[in-house]
């Protein structure tokens, strides 16, 4: 897994592709954490309450 600041290089024939993962400001970090915990919490809420609702075709 790359971390913030981590830099991969391609080369590929004659063509080379960098990429370079952008620095994450602690307010993107925050968000990005309290979403992810909002997910699970939903998960597990379903989870405990039954809810396994899919699509049946």
């Amino acid at each position: 897994m790359m971390k913030g600041g981590d830099i991969m290089t391609l080369n590929i024939l004659f063509m080379t592709i960098t990429i370079k993962r952008k620095q994450q400001t602690y307010e993107q970090f925050m968000h990005d954490q309290l979403t992810e915990q909002i997910i699970e919490e939903s998960k597990h809420k379903q989870v405990s309450l039954g809810d396994f609702t899919r699509n049946t075709f």
